[in-house]
């Protein structure tokens, strides 16, 4: 299967999993259903759940993962709503469609990621794995989205550095590892846990999602410096200049290829993600 269609095929179940979850779990209060439907359909290549579910597989047990998936979605799609909120990013929009502030409002919208945040930790409870694997879970999604390294820190350190007006490349690596890179190491590492792997496969899979999300960013950022999407803001692009930031990316790209090495079963999607987060047009 190419990697093409074997994305697409994880997609879908992902889809199918998001779908199962506003039929069975939606709040009773309809507003809030409608902005909870809203903020989970907005788009997107549903990359962090497609990661738990491609880690899995190497291990012969994909069925068992899904609520792993779904709960790292959960996360990422309510750290989206509430960084579109007027007191952080005020965006408008997100994927091209209203952000649910501007189209449910600013209560409902701040609810609407309070109901994801907490639904994600349940949703791990709903794995059929053992207690030991989902305590473990709910510990490596609460560390890679909270305020000790995760993706809380980085918003917060990225804030600070914003208001102290001065990023050095150590501050902005920070950010990232927080912001963009914890939630993609969550979403790995719990592929590996649901797959029953033992604490090096977990360390590799974290540094395999690391060098991709921060090559990921790096792309982001060239694409941004290329359309002239960086004013005042500082990126990898803008620090480094594009050619050692697409350097550094394909550097890493190599480093996360590397890390699959020790892992067993058929690792050419994982393999051909990160080319394609390393390569995509857009």
């Amino acid at each position: 299967m190419s990697f093409d269609k074997a994305f697409q095929k994880k997609i879908a179940l992902v889809e199918q999993g998001i779908a199962d979850y506003l039929r069975d779990s939606s709040p009773q209060e309809q507003e809030l259903s409608q902005a909870v439907a809203w903020a989970l359909s907005g788009g997107g290549k549903r990359v962090r759940p497609v990661l738990t579910l491609a880690f899995v597989e190497l291990f012969g047990a994909a069925d068992s993962a899904m609520p792993f998936a779904l709960a790292v979605e959960l996360i990422h799609s309510y750290s989206l709503v509430h960084d579109d909120l007027p007191c952080m990013d005020n965006a408008d929009t997100r994927r091209g469609k209203p952000s649910v502030h501007k189209q449910f409002g600013e209560t409902i919208a701040l609810l609407t990621g309070d109901i994801l945040l907490t639904d994600a930790f349940g949703m791990l409870t709903a794995a059929p794995l053992p207690a030991n694997a989902i305590v473990s879970a709910c510990q490596i999604l609460a560390e890679s989205s909270g305020a000790r390294g995760g993706m809380i820190s980085g918003q917060v350190f990225e804030w600070l550095c914003e208001k102290a007006g001065n990023v050095s490349d150590e501050d902005l690596q920070k950010v990232c590892e927080g912001k963009t890179a914890a939630l993609l190491e969550a979403a790995c590492m719990l592929g590996v846990l649901a797959g029953g792997g033992d604490d090096e496969l977990l360390l590799l899979a974290k540094t395999y999602a690391r060098g991709i999300g921060l090559a990921f960013q790096m792309v982001d950022d060239i694409f941004d410096l290329e359309e002239d999407k960086a004013a005042g803001r500082s990126t990898f692009a803008t620090l480094w200049g594009i050619e050692k930031t697409r350097r550094a990316a394909h550097e890493l790209t190599a480093q996360a290829l590397k890390a699959l090495d020790v892992f067993k079963g058929d690792k050419s999607f994982l393999a051909g993600l990160a080319q394609w987060l390393l390569s995509r047009d857009s």
